[in-house]
């Protein structure tokens, strides 16, 4: 595939593809992850909790409660990556919350690797499998962010 030229700027459609694509991978896991701890009994949503993210909570009351709040932060992160995945030029100053977001979450995941792994009885594999994709996802939308539109193309 080679770049389309316009008005002495190159564009690269592979970008906007891989930018989608990561925006979208990260809408839908935490919009989906999000309703699940809202609209699941606790039972289930531990179950898929340990399915998905490969940890294992102490079920109760506490856990109930703070799964409930942090899943309307799922749900509303998850949808605010969707919109910068449909629409990526219009809602360009989205980028800076989701990259700060999974900034955190990664370095969080590095430097407490090993209380993650201990605490939630994860996987050295599994810790590794998380830090990865979130360093990829994290780098593929800071590195493919789309510029500004003129004329109906996107410049890079």
């Amino acid at each position: 595939m080679h770049p389309q030229t316009h008005k002495n700027h190159t564009c690269y459609p592979m970008k906007n593809t891989l930018f989608k694509l990561a925006a979208g991978i990260v809408g839908i896991y935490h919009t989906l992850l999000g309703l699940a701890g809202l609209l699941l009994p606790i039972e289930m949503f531990l179950r898929l909790s340990s399915l998905v993210l490969g940890v294992s909570p102490e079920a109760g009351p506490q856990f109930e409660m703070i799964a409930k709040f942090t899943s309307a932060y799922l749900l509303a992160f998850g949808v605010v990556a969707l919109l910068l995945c449909w629409k990526p030029e219009r809602n360009k100053v989205l980028v800076v919350p989701v990259l700060i977001l999974l900034g955190t979450r990664l370095i969080n995941k590095i430097v407490f690797f090993g209380f993650i792994g201990e605490t939630f009885a994860v996987s050295t594999p599994r810790g590794l499998f998380a830090v990865a994709s979130l360093a990829i996802l994290f780098l593929v939308i800071a590195l493919t962010i789309p510029k500004e539109q003129q004329d109906g193309v996107t410049h890079r």
